[in-house]
């Protein structure tokens, strides 16, 4: 503020042409110049900071799904971004200092320039620059904002330039340092002519402020020729033409602050002032006269101050005078006269006054001696317009001031305007080429981003025989032109234009989408609902037309629309489409075209590259499959050129262009690094859990967790040995594509909605499976014939736990403890009949599944689950335990035949009971002790009845643990072998089973001999007991196990079972590829049944199966085999996985499963995880996620489902497990020999191209396992890639920095030196700034190409730095440091226009490589 106030005073002391100084950064600080207004800068608009939200959730997203498509949007909107940044640097580099926006613009794009500045300056220069600036008030001295509004006197103190990079992302201000000053004052009007005014020294034309005209008053002594005798005549006096004597007049114009009392009235003053001062400048310049004007405080004789002093004259302090102040009148006074006196010429004094009478001040210029004074009187009554000034000092020479009149508006008294933005806006002249071409492009970008979206959406959504693709395309072609068509030039109402045209396009859009649905449904309802008609035949062969009503019509449309989307609802992608959902799919085109519409009328183009992206996204999450590259690419492409179609006139075409292949460029290179980035880091967003979402098929989730090869702990477990974790099974292989069943999907809720209704097929097992609930001695609702088997053959699942008969050896118990797997399918060994731990609400399937509607698992979770395993058959070496089953179930049906003997048989068996204790005779009864254990009774001397069962049933066909209330009814049923122990015959014997009140006592009842005693009357069963000294309180009858339901024993039920599974797990689609139809041949060649209908021919078949995947050359791989015409489902993946040879789990078991169900077999895949064999040491298996697994169940009649797994090991390194941890398996374990351990499996692996009974995790074969260790690597390669990228960068542009900061130095030091270097020490800050800046010239010429010998003296330099420079300082810069360095202490201190020139100078001279800084100085 020092300089600045110093030229104020400068001013009203009249000390002409001095410098105006330019305010250093500090100075403009205090003055409260914004510090947006004092530094340049580039930051990203709103736009940029959206892309770099979008660029962020692109790269989150990626990081989440591992989606390629993904991957590349994010790397082509970081790129662009990036892109945007440099395009922004490079424009503030391209940029000349010191210049305004057309200086710079000329001076950017001018023939100065050599032809490849002029090519740069085309390609990356702005074009469209707007200009503002920031003015101090000097009188007082304060910030006035970016543009002066009231009168005053203003200095601008800098130039802001700024503009949008081409892509509009990030904005560019240049500030340039200014010390131009201006005043705004009141726009002078007419002036009012009073008779009797004396004359002035206005001679000549143009009417004086006197009156006068080329005319006086007659004096005594002019000529009678000079007489104007006709304007004499109408004065009423003699009047001349010219001034008969050479006396030269000055004019005094004197502005009375003290009369003034309110703000008005100064600014009346100064409009008479400025109005008259304009009047009479002209003449008496030309005359030779003078105009001076006085506020009565300082003295203005030139035009630039005499307009600073009009513009800041105000009622008090720096304006003059008050009213009351006697003193402040008479120094007014002592200054008119003196001013006066000064003039050495007649002077007619003009006083200008808000008070006209009784005047202080005239009073006191009559008294000084001044009688040439005339009072004009101001009124405050008007509203005045304010008129803007730009000064030179430099010209005040010439006759006029050197002015730039520029209308600012109205001010009116009272109500002056403080701020608004004074900015301009310049612009290259584009041609009507560029905005066509920018119309073109954007609806090109357009068309191209929509048409990606409806091409990938077909992979979601099938498209073959439908409309909606066709309708989709013609759609977003009409889009895209309606939205680029400008509004006509003519239109004076464009917003009303715009909205006619939103509302013609909604208006047609919707009909026409009305007629294509009705066109679509057409053939579906029968008749159009416009045109509700139905022809038909009626009797007798007529026919005959049937209107259906207008308004059910209607309904009945929109019914069929609604009922289209439901179909599409309860499906999963892809989505198979009927009339109905097509009609529905381009009823929401017509919505999304809308929709559209609407964002196009806002500048969001760039956003609408997000639509193919997300399509893409989606296709990829959902279904697993990647979009083609081709359009990945060309979505990278269009991004910089829906960037710059935004605003087409910011920068050529060949920006963009160039931006594009860029970005394509970045994109094909960086696209499979940041993809191995993305799926080394474990994100994931779980929506419901591994193999329960709501949105994702379960194949979906399998194919994530094998590619991103996971070696993170899922869970742990403890058994016997290691064991397949069976979650869930796909039952459903409906339209080509496997599904959870019915049943379990709606219990579970696995997708948030119910999918399908149960079929026929379903209902059948359901309702068999339903006959064997209860006899599988489990807590569950499973129904499986092992189960049965098993709870038939020796009681409970924890008795055959510690047994080694044929069923015992396949018990399993397992103790699984949750880490990091979210799931609501439990991981359970084998089919699971019992499981306890978890709390919640968790059930167990009729398919063994355990699962939850709600409950999720969660880190920690504990639980224990008993069920029957059998090891997956792998070889057809496997088939000899399923052999072993099948004749112990032969040998069970075999002793479970019931055996009617004759009498003499019956009662020798009966007494033999008696004499071994088993049971006591009372009379002709017969009672045996009988106890319960989980609702199973036993005889209570099982070693009599040995395998004896009886079960305990509910009247509603339930079983109970004995705890029920006494008295309830109950229906006991007793097996066939226990029925043969004692000699039951159904015709002649009854049985009855009493209980005493607390149900301590059980006692069956029966005949001692065939038919002695009727047991079914309960009165004579309780007197029998009473007379034994048995006290029971409720009797209860005992039939034959077959009478429960429809008279079979369990096992005739479980052929039932067989039967309804062999009606639903064999169905196929009726086209079946054409190498799994090959296979089939071959099988039937080979001679292997079809029918699959009993045992024998099930094992056939699948004994073949094992030899055809074991033998003929099928490798493991990830990379997912497709088919030929682009079908994805996974019946056409079997197809070409059977063609290829080559593919991971999924693919094996689904081939499994189909060819099983082709050749008869009833089968279904199973989700789970394969075996572990790391093993810690507290003897605890450890499944990571990369273990989950696909494998098979086939149904095998009399058996039940017996695994299979048919995937080849995949090689294993050593790596994969923890160190210590494959060494730690107990030796103590008793099955340790028997089953397979940790490393033994892992060093198998390798040699053996098969998996084994243990298995081996799902990595892909020939490439190393990811692992934790092997993603954090990857990711630390990336990170230490980056970071070298970045110190590269930052070390090739270390000098740059150097050579800005020592910059910045030396003309801070020169302008400390202006500020403050005359003071009593500053000859150190003198001489060092002169010094600086004459360095920094040096340098910058040196910088710039310029070149001097050695024995150059400064004189030769310093011409040499004025030519490369194009600047005139240097010569003067070099003698005051050559008197600083050699001359006196008294070195000149550098003025402000000398650090403006040195500034300008040097500023804008920016290079990678300042070859400066290794100048010989």
């Amino acid at each position: 503020m020092t300089g600045i106030r110093r030229a104020a005073t400068a001013v009203r002391e009249r000390r002409k042409g001095e410098n105006r100084p330019i305010a250093s950064q500090a100075a403009l600080r205090r003055a409260g110049v914004p510090w947006s207004l004092r530094r340049g800068m580039i930051r990203p608009t709103i736009a940029g900071w959206l892309t770099m939200l979008t660029a962020l959730m692109l790269w989150l997203a990626a990081f989440t799904f591992d989606a390629r498509v993904l991957v590349a949007a994010a790397i082509a909107w970081t790129g662009v971004w990036l892109l945007s940044a440099c395009a922004a640097g490079l424009q503030y580099m391209l940029w000349p200092a010191g210049t305004a926006a057309s200086q710079g613009l000329v001076s950017m794009h001018g023939s100065s320039r050599n032809r490849w500045q002029r090519v740069l300056a085309t390609v990356a220069g702005p074009r469209d620059v707007a200009t503002s600036a920031a003015y101090i008030r000097l009188n007082p001295d304060r910030y006035a904002g970016t543009a002066p509004t009231g009168r005053g006197w203003y200095r601008r103190v800098t130039i802001v330039s700024s503009w949008h990079e081409p892509f509009g992302l990030f904005a560019v201000r240049s500030i340039t340092r200014d010390a131009s000053e201006l005043v705004v004052v009141l726009e002078p009007g007419p002036v009012a002519v009073t008779r009797g005014d004396t004359a002035s020294g206005a001679c000549g034309g143009g009417r004086s402020a006197f009156g006068f005209a080329g005319l006086r008053a007659y004096e005594p002594g002019d000529p009678v020729r000079h007489i104007a005798w006709k304007r004499s005549a109408s004065a009423g006096h003699l009047v001349v033409k010219r001034v008969p004597r050479s006396t030269v007049h000055a004019v005094l114009l004197v502005c009375d602050m003290a009369s003034c009392t309110e703000d008005r009235q100064a600014d009346a003053i100064a409009y008479e002032a400025m109005s008259r001062y304009v009047l009479l400048a002209a003449g008496l310049e030309h005359a030779g006269g003078k105009l001076v004007i006085t506020d009565g405080h300082a003295v203005a004789t030139g035009s630039s101050q005499a307009l600073r002093l009009i513009a800041s004259i105000r009622q008090q302090d720096d304006g003059g005078m008050t009213r009351d102040d006697p003193a402040r009148g008479e120094d007014a006074a002592a200054t008119v006269c003196h001013a006066a006196a000064a003039q050495h010429m007649p002077v007619s004094v003009v006083v200008i006054t808000a008070q006209p009478t009784a005047n202080k001040l005239i009073a006191r210029l009559h008294v000084a001696g001044q009688t040439d004074v005339r009072v004009v009187g101001v009124s405050a009554n008007q509203d005045y317009r304010l008129q803007r000034h730009d000064l030179d000092d430099s010209a005040e020479h010439k006759p006029e001031p050197h002015v730039r009149h520029i209308t600012i508006g109205n001010q009116r008294h009272g109500n002056r305007r403080r701020h608004h933005h004074d900015s301009t806006r310049t612009s290259i002249q584009s041609s009507p080429l560029t905005a066509v071409t920018g119309l073109v492009v954007r609806a090109a970008t357009v068309m191209i981003a929509l048409e990606l979206a409806v091409q990938w959406l077909t992979l979601l959504v099938h498209s073959e025989r439908m409309w909606w693709p066709q309708v989709a395309r013609v759609a977003v072609a009409v889009l895209a032109v309606v939205s680029c068509i400008p509004a006509p030039n003519r239109c004076t109402r464009r917003r009303l234009a715009a909205t006619v045209r939103g509302i013609a396009f909604t208006v047609v859009t919707v009909i026409g989408g009305i007629i294509i649905t009705g066109l679509r449904l057409r053939d579906t309802m029968g008749f159009l609902p416009w045109y509700p008609v139905i022809d038909q035949t009626a009797a007798g062969g007529r026919y005959e037309t049937v209107r259906i009503p207008v308004v059910q019509a209607w309904r009945q449309f929109g019914d069929t629309v609604v009922s289209g989307v439901r179909q599409m609802l309860v499906q999963l992608p892809p989505l198979s489409l009927t009339p109905a959902s097509d009609a529905a799919m381009i009823a929401a085109i017509a919505v999304f075209l809308l929709v559209m519409r609407m964002i196009l009328c806002i500048p969001a183009l760039p956003w609408i590259g997000l639509i193919p992206i997300i399509v893409g996204a989606t296709a990829y999450a959902t279904i697993l499959h990647d979009v083609p590259w081709a359009g990945v690419l060309v979505m990278a492409g269009i991004l910089a050129l829906d960037c710059w179609a935004v605003h087409p006139r910011a920068a050529s075409v060949a920006t963009p262009a160039l931006a594009s292949i860029l970005t394509v460029a970045l994109v094909a290179g960086c696209t499979a690094p940041g993809l191995r980035l993305a799926q080394s880091v474990h994100l994931r967003f779980e929506t419901g859990g591994t193999f329960s979402s709501a949105t994702i098929n379960p194949m979906i989730d399998l194919k994530r967790s094998l590619a991103s090869g996971s070696s993170a702990t899922a869970l742990t477990y403890q058994s016997n040995r290691a064991r397949y974790l069976r979650m869930a099974t796909l039952d459903d292989f409906s339209a080509g594509t496997w599904s959870f069943g019915a049943s379990l999907s709606d219990s579970a809720n696995l997708y948030g909605r119910d999918t399908k209704s149960a079929t026929p097929a379903s209902k059948k097992v359901s309702q068999a499976a339903g006959q064997l609930m209860g006899l599988s001695g489990g807590d569950c609702e499973a129904a499986e014939p092992l189960a049965t088997y098993l709870a038939y053959d020796g009681g409970t699942l924890d008795a055959h736990l510690s047994s080694d008969n044929w069923l015992g050896k396949h018990v399993a118990n397992t103790a699984i403890t949750v880490d990091r797997l979210s799931t609501r399918l439990l991981p359970a060994a084998g089919l699971p009949l019992e499981y306890s731990g978890m709390s919640g609400d968790w059930h167990i399937d009729a398919s063994c599944s355990i699962y939850s509607r709600t409950e999720t698992t969660k880190q920690g979770d504990t639980y224990t689950t008993s069920g029957i395993y059998l090891d997956p058959i792998t070889s057809p070496l496997g088939f000899q335990s399923i052999e072993t089953i099948s004749r112990s179930v032969s040998d069970l049906r075999d002793a479970s035949h019931l055996t009617v003997p004759d009498a003499a048989t019956a009662n020798a068996a009966r007494a033999e009971l008696v004499s071994s204790g088993a049971a006591q005779r009372s009379g002709n009864w017969l009672l045996i002790p009988i106890i319960s254990t989980d609702g199973i009774l036993t005889a209570a001397h099982s070693g009599s009845l040995p395998g004896a069962l009886a079960y305990a049933w509910s009247a509603y066909g339930g079983y109970t643990d004995g705890t029920a209330t006494p008295g309830t009814a109950f229906t006991y049923t007793i097996s066939t072998s226990f029925a043969n122990a004692i000699g039951y015959n159904p015709d002649k014997d009854t049985m009855a089973l009493a209980s005493s009140s607390d149900w301590s006592t059980q006692i069956l009842v029966m005949p001692a001999t065939v038919g002695a005693v009727d047991a079914s009357d309960a009165q004579a069963v309780q007197q029998a007991l009473a007379t034994a000294g048995i006290a029971v309180s409720a009797v209860t009858s005992v039939v034959l196990d077959g009478s429960l339901v429809d008279g079979t024993d369990p096992f005739t039920r479980v052929d039932a079972l067989d039967r309804a599974v062999l009606a639903r797990y064999r169905a196929l689609p009726s086209k079946l590829p054409g190498s799994v139809n090959a296979v089939v041949a071959q099988a039937k060649a080979a001679g292997v049944p079809s029918a699959g209908s009993s045992f024998t021919r099930q094992e056939q078949a699948l004994q073949y199966l094992v030899r055809y995947f074991s033998s003929n050359g099928f490798t493991y791989s990830l990379d997912v085999p497709g088919s030929a015409d682009g079908d994805d489902s996974d019946l056409a993946m079997v197809g070409a996985f059977l063609t290829r040879k080559s593919g991971y789990c999924a693919h094996y078991a689904s081939a499994f499963a189909v060819l099983a169900r082709a050749l008869g077999v009833p089968t279904r895949m199973v989700l789970g995880y394969s075996t572990s064999g790391v093993v810690d040491e507290n003897g605890s298996y450890h499944v990571s996620a990369k273990q989950l697994h696909a494998w098979d169940e086939a149904y095998m009649s009399g058996v039940g489902w017996v695994p299979f797994d048919v995937t080849p090991a995949a090689n294993r390194q050593s790596a994969d497990a923890p160190q210590g941890l494959a060494a730690a398996t107990p030796q103590s374990n008793p099955s340790a020999s028997s089953a397979p351990s940790a490393s033994s499996s892992a060093s198998s692996s390798s040699s053996t191209p098969r998996r084994g009974a243990s298995g081996a995790s799902d990595t892909p074969a020939g490439s190393p396992a990811w692992t934790e260790r092997s993603g954090v690597s990857r990711a630390c390669k990336w990170l230490a890639a980056m970071m070298t990228v970045t110190a590269i960068g930052v070390v090739a542009c270390l000098p740059m920095g150097v050579r800005a900061g020592r910059r910045r130095r030396r003309w801070r030091a020169l302008e400390r030196a202006a500020e403050d270097g005359n003071g009593s020490d500053g000859a150190d800050m003198r001489r060092a700034a002169w010094l600086g800046a004459w360095h920094e010239l040096q340098d910058t010429a040196w910088d710039d190409g310029a070149r001097w010998p050695d024995t150059a003296t400064d004189r030769d330099i310093a011409a040499i730095v004025n030519r490369a420079l194009a600047c005139d300082i240097a010569v003067h810069v070099a003698d005051q440091a050559s008197t600083a360095v050699f001359g006196a202490a008294d070195v000149p201190a550098p003025t402000p226009q000398d650090a403006a020139a040195v500034h300008a100078a040097t500023a804008g001279h920016r290079h990678i490589l300042p070859w400066s800084l290794f100048r010989r100085r």
